[in-house]
């Protein structure tokens, strides 16, 4: 009986979790970074129903070391860089948080550089 009720409630939160909507963080592909480039590109995509479509969100803060050069813009319409001044492998760092304009969500992305 316990594990008949058990499957019906994990049952219910999978199909919960299925309905809702979902958001990726997409990183370049190929290399990353570019070779002779301290820039990293990070892209917020709707993955709902595997559209992939670009999403527009605001980054509403973010923390950094003091390696990081160009902080990102406060408007990220598909995609949004940050560069840092050529630091060894995961020593600069930002942790961003967006807000996404559809439902006003907030998430945290920790971006590392890879150099």
């Amino acid at each position: 009986m316990k594990y008949r009720y058990f499957a019906k409630k994990s049952f219910l939160f999978i199909s919960m979790l299925a309905a809702f909507k979902t958001f990726a963080f997409e990183l370049p592909s190929v290399p990353f970074p570019a070779p002779g480039s301290d820039e990293i590109l990070f892209v917020v995509r709707d993955t709902t129903f595997n559209t992939n479509a670009p999403v527009n969100v605001k980054v509403s803060d973010f923390w950094t070391n003091r390696n990081v050069k160009r902080k990102p813009y406060k408007d990220v319409y598909g995609q949004s860089v940050f560069t840092t001044s050529g630091t060894k492998w995961l020593t600069s760092y930002m942790t961003v948080n967006v807000l996404f304009m559809i439902k006003q969500k907030t998430i945290t992305l920790l971006l590392m550089m890879l150099s």
